[in-house]
């Protein structure tokens, strides 16, 4: 798992989107230095929680 600062993730959001896919590294985003989000491809989630089509 990789930690990522929040002020970093808005900067890198679509570097972070393109290694989640690739790598299936989950990216803990944190705020003010405690945890706040979770970053993960959507392959991974949808083996755990079936999506629902957007649109």
């Amino acid at each position: 798992m990789t930690t990522v600062p929040l002020g970093e993730a808005k900067d890198k959001l679509s570097a972070l989107i393109d290694s989640a896919e690739t790598t299936h590294d989950i990216i803990m985003i944190t705020k003010h230095r405690k945890p706040a989000a979770v970053l993960m491809a959507a392959d991974d989630l949808e083996s755990a929680h079936p999506l629902q089509p957007v649109g």
